[in-house]
């Protein structure tokens, strides 16, 4: 597993983890400060291709983990993305359901 802290092109600080599943796929955990000022942790499924990864809203998987509302500093984005890691094998769990079903159907 891949985790990165740093900042994005608007200098907000950003949390971002990839672990890998099978089909070409990763659990993305990303943390970030909202336009609206909030910082959110969501997880998503990503399909990894050659030129980085792609999204498919409505079809692949996608949550929003934590929601806080406090100042979006490096160590309040490090903290919430470790919160967010720790439920990973919740995520994972989740996520093997949502794809049997999606399969199944």
């Amino acid at each position: 597993m891949k985790t990165k802290i740093s900042r994005d092109l608007r200098g907000a600080w950003q949390g971002q983890s990839f672990m890998p599943l099978e089909n070409n796929r990763a659990i993305r955990l990303s943390t970030i400060k909202t336009y609206s000022g909030a910082i959110v942790s969501s997880a998503t499924v990503v399909k990894m291709g050659d030129l980085g990864f792609s999204f498919a809203p409505f079809s692949d998987y996608s949550k929003h983990l934590i929601v806080s509302n406090v100042r979006a500093t490096e160590k309040a984005i490090t903290e919430q993305h470790e919160k967010a890691l720790a439920m990973f094998e919740d995520i994972k769990k989740e996520v093997a359901l949502f794809y049997s079903r999606k399969d199944a159907a």
